[in-house]
């Protein structure tokens, strides 16, 4: 009776973990993924000479994660640096997993930071 409870409880564990790995590789893709088009549009209106595309960057980070960035997002940089702009985010992910197992492996925040150029068209 003890050895099947400690075999359940074990296989139990695992199985959450392979949910909070599987639910951090998907957040990390998708965060990614948003900062990535942030910067790309910041870029974009930043060399059409647009001066408040800095200060909408963090909302269409937020925009594009949709739900999950409205909850889980701790923080959004938008910067820009000689040519380029650099978008960085910091959020935290939901546990299915006690901490113990989960601060080790690193799957308890997401930090992405994304660097695009800015680009202009040389004229003749």
């Amino acid at each position: 009776m003890i050895s099947t409870t400690i075999g359940v409880f074990v296989f139990l564990l695992f199985l959450l973990m392979a949910v909070q790995v599987t639910y951090n590789l998907y957040a990390t893709t998708m965060v990614t993924s948003a900062a990535h088009d942030a910067a790309r549009r910041v870029a974009g209106a930043a060399a059409e000479g647009d001066p408040s595309a800095l200060a909408r960057g963090e909302a269409w980070v937020k925009e594009l994660l949709g739900e999950y960035g409205e909850r889980n997002v701790d923080d959004v940089a938008v910067r820009r640096i000689a040519d380029a702009v650099v978008v960085r985010v910091v959020a935290r992910n939901p546990s299915f997993v006690p901490p113990a197992f989960r601060r080790p492996l690193g799957l308890d925040t997401i930090d992405r930071s994304v660097r695009v150029r800015i680009e202009r068209e040389i004229e003749p």
